[in-house]
């Protein structure tokens, strides 16, 4: 397992992201591919869903803790 996605290992291959599926899904039915993929992916979406839940609730806390008529500025990004 590489912790790439498919396509993106389709792209490192210079194979197509539909082939590499295909095999990728043959390999699963045959019992033959590598296992723990889905524990994996599992895991990852519920560290995204703590992480959601988290920010969520430092936002709540950081307007509470804004002064009344302070407004947020708003975020500078990087070109």
């Amino acid at each position: 397992m590489t912790g790439k996605t498919v396509a993106e290992v389709a792209q490192d291959l210079g194979i197509n992201e539909t082939t590499l599926a295909s095999w990728v899904s043959r390999a699963r039915r045959a019992g033959t591919a590598p296992s723990g993929a889905g524990d994996d992916l599992e895991r990852l979406r519920r560290e995204n869903a703590q992480l959601k839940q988290d920010n969520k609730e430092l936002s709540v806390r950081v307007r509470q803790a804004r002064p009344e008529g302070v407004r947020e500025e708003p975020a500078v990004r990087a070109p």
